[in-house]
C-alpha cells in the first residue's frame, strides 16, 4: 500500500510530497518477501530503518559511542 504526506504553504499549494514506498523501498520489499513469505510486509518498507537502528544501537553497546540520531530516555 502506497501512503504519502505533503507539506503545503500558507496558501494551502502543495510544496513537496512524500510517497512511500519509493522505487527503492519497492526493491527491498520485492526482495524480502521473496525471502520472508509468511512475515507481515509491512516490516519490509522499514527494513533499512531497523538495520540502522540495531547497528547504531549494538555499536553503543559494544563501545560506548554515542548512537547519534538514535532516541534515547
Amino acid at each position: 500500500t502506497d501512503s504519502f504526506a505533503t507539506v503545503t504553504d500558507t496558501d494551502g499549494k502543495e510544496v513537496f510530497r512524500y510517497w512511500m514506498p519509493d522505487d527503492e523501498d519497492k526493491a527491498t520489499v520485492q526482495t524480502l518477501q521473496a525471502k520472508y513469505p509468511t512475515a507481515m510486509p509491512y516490516f519490509f518498507t522499514q527494513d533499512p530503518d531497523y538495520v540502522t537502528v540495531k547497528e547504531l544501537a549494538a555499536k553503543f553497546t559494544a563501545t560506548g559511542e554515542e548512537a547519534e540520531g538514535l532516541a534515547t530516555i
